[in-house]
């Protein structure tokens, strides 16, 4: 039996439009994107494998994340490959963990979203971006959602989803932060801290978006 009837019973019987939860395997799919790991071994420059910091971090990936984002912050300012990215950002450094936060943000920023939309996938993606959903919770960083929904205004990150007014309507909910912010990804244990410790008001915001309305993972 087919999963479509069930699907649209569900839908029909609420009068509220559907939310998607989209996570990294939208982006592995669509864009070929690594996993968490491999995005942070594109990183590992400063002579040291990213087996090494997961192996430092017992196995932990965000507490991986901060010890490369140390060494990599040394290595990003004297090296060559990143002088020009030095000479924009460096006034925007505020921490270990800036260098490389810039950096992944660069990365994902330059993603060619209209070869993605064009490549194998193409038409899944236009019926994805056809869709008539009322909203997208994700914990995606990079910009193609924003590029499918092009009129959905995004909220970027726990703060502005915890002191806004969403409408539950036409919206993004990035709640792990965005390319467009670097300083709004949750990518370090730290972060991970911060973001656990403010989860349970986030949820209250969110469970209306769960009460009101069907929601697709």
């Amino acid at each position: 039996m087919t999963i479509e009837p069930q699907l649209t019973e569900i839908l029909k019987a609420r009068s509220a439009g559907a939310f998607l939860f989209i996570g990294l395997g939208f982006s592995r799919r669509y864009l070929g994107l690594d996993g968490w790991a491999g995005l942070l071994d594109r990183f590992c420059v400063a002579g040291k494998p990213f087996e090494y910091y997961r192996a430092t971090a017992d196995g932990d990936i965000p507490g991986a994340a901060k010890l490369l984002a140390a060494d990599f912050n040394k290595y990003w300012w004297s090296a060559k490959e990143y002088e020009a990215s030095v000479r924009i950002h460096k006034g925007k450094i505020d921490n270990a963990t800036s260098a490389l936060r810039i950096e992944i943000s660069n990365y994902l920023a330059g993603l060619d979203l209209v070869a993605a939309v064009k490549a194998d996938y193409g038409g899944e993606i236009e019926l994805l971006s056809s869709l008539n959903v009322d909203g997208i919770i994700t914990t995606n960083w990079d910009l193609f959602l924003e590029h499918l929904f092009p009129d959905f205004k995004t909220y970027i990150g726990q703060n502005e989803l915890l002191f806004s007014n969403p409408q539950k309507i036409g919206e993004i909910y990035k709640i792990h932060g965005c390319a467009s912010e670097p300083r709004s990804l949750v990518l370090t244990s730290d972060d991970y801290t911060t973001f656990n410790d403010r989860n349970p008001y986030l949820a209250a915001k969110l469970i209306t978006v769960f009460v009101e309305h069907p929601v697709v993972f």
